[in-house]
């Protein structure tokens, strides 16, 4: 939540509590679509307006936007950035070079940016002992792609433990979701997903095509990007009893097997941040459908169960953003949280979408 958001969300909780609600921060945009009469995580519906908004709207007029230029940013930013050209990143988002196409880092051999589609080569696991910069990196990747395709994307994120405290920046996107209750929250989000998958599969098989970009295709419609960023993803065992549970049909774990293995298709993706996958942490079955690895400094064994070598080991505590891969070394800008939001904010647009039900 931005600066300048501070005393109107104080004045937004004193509200709420004259009308009985007693509403930590976390927690606003839940609580603000149960009072709007919206369901939470709606893939379905669409929202011009956030939550937020519609509160400020009553108890404040708002300032005019404002919006840095280029040249602001770029200075705003020159502390915050751990080797990166952040002029470059910037005019090449504004160019749309990032369009549909998550940044995965700079490959160091080649010094050559390293982007993929998901449609193609989906799903993205950053692993990587703490302090090594994944969780970082994934914040980074989620902005640059939030920068170029906020206006058709629903970005759920799941973190247990923290409460989603690294991606704070990114809940200033209308259509980005924290899931607040690890058990029930996470099943929800997983039955939307999986809805969604089901539904865009029945339009297909009436168009007789096979996949979202085919449908776009044809018909001229961009289906929005539904994304999922789980952190701390070695904690599915546990809330979701996955080894367990991910065979049994129509469970929350059989469905984000599900999704994983078929998501790519119908533009529903996976992407999640861990400190630890060998030793049953990370089944193999989901490991096995993160084409992307990013793997920064690890243990040897947690390397060569992603890699099929040590090279993660390798990296020094020094290196941080520095993760390996099966294509080479990468190199992620290390961004600090300040300038996290300043680099969204710069980037912020009004956001549309629809889906099939």
């Amino acid at each position: 939540m931005s600066q300048e958001n501070k005393s109107i969300v104080a004045k937004a909780q004193a509200l709420l509590k004259e009308h009985g609600y007693d509403v930590k921060t976390g927690h606003l945009y839940e609580v603000f679509s149960k009072l709007a009469g919206e369901k939470s995580w709606n893939i379905a519906s669409s929202k011009n307006t956030s939550f937020l908004e519609k509160v400020i709207s009553k108890i404040t007029k708002e300032d005019p936007a404002r919006s840095m230029t280029t040249a602001q940013l770029i200075k705003s930013l020159k502390n915050s950035i751990y080797n990166l050209d952040i002029k470059k990143y910037i005019e090449e988002i504004e160019a749309g070079t990032y369009r549909d196409k998550f940044y995965l880092g700079n490959v160091i051999a080649e010094n050559r940016d390293h982007l993929k589609n998901f449609f193609t080569e989906p799903n993205a696991l950053f692993a990587g002992s703490m302090g090594s910069g994944k969780s970082v990196a994934a914040v980074f990747t989620l902005n640059t792609w939030m920068a170029a395709n906020s206006d058709q994307t629903i970005l759920f994120i799941v973190d247990p433990y923290k409460g989603a405290n690294d991606y704070q920046a990114l809940f200033e996107y209308d259509q980005v979701y924290p899931v607040l209750n690890s058990e029930v929250g996470i099943a929800r989000v997983l039955d939307l997903m999986y809805d969604e998958i089901l539904a865009r599969r029945d339009k297909f098989n009436e168009l007789k095509i096979e996949s979202a970009w085919a449908y776009e295709k044809k018909t001229g419609f961009k289906l929005p990007r539904v994304v999922l960023m789980f952190e701390e993803f070695q904690s599915l065992q546990h809330i979701l009893d996955y080894d367990a549970q991910y065979m049994t049909p129509l469970t929350p774990a059989n469905k984000l097997h599900q999704i994983m293995r078929v998501g790519r298709s119908y533009g529903v993706w996976i992407m999640a941040a861990t400190q630890k996958v060998s030793g049953g942490s990370v089944p193999p079955s989901l490991v096995a459908n993160f084409v992307q690895k990013q793997v920064f400094r690890i243990s040897r064994a947690d390397s060569a169960y992603l890699l099929g070598n040590e090279t993660a080991n390798e990296i020094t505590s020094s290196e941080k953003g520095k993760a390996a891969t099966d294509y080479g070394f990468v190199q992620f800008p290390y961004i600090n949280i300040d300038g996290q939001k300043k680099f969204l904010e710069h980037f912020m647009l009004p956001l549309s979408c629809s889906c099939f039900y």
